[in-house]
């Protein structure tokens, strides 16, 4: 998924640690710089992201494509992020 400044509504990297408990900056940081091994397909997966000037922005459609990704569900599947253990080590 490639984020798009005209569809997407934009949501500073820094606020992913406000919408998912128990997740700091420098996890999401992580995810959108060096990627996350998912555990159940055994790839890389990177958080979506868009720089403008020097601040990086998502939308909350990456984050919940990327946690889908993580944990080995395709773009279709339902998944909730409070099912999902989002905030362990995974780098």
């Amino acid at each position: 998924m490639t984020l798009k400044i005209t569809d997407d509504k934009l949501i500073p990297v820094s606020d992913v640690s406000k919408i998912l408990p128990h997740v700091s900056y420098g996890t999401v940081r992580n995810w959108y710089m060096k990627g996350c091994v998912s555990h159940a397909t055994g790839e890389r997966v990177t958080l979506d992201v868009i720089q403008i000037g020097h601040r990086f922005f998502t939308s909350r459609e990456s984050v919940d494509q990327f946690i889908k990704r993580l944990n080995g569900g395709d773009e279709d599947s339902s998944v909730r992020t409070s099912d999902k253990n989002v905030g362990g080590a995974c780098c």
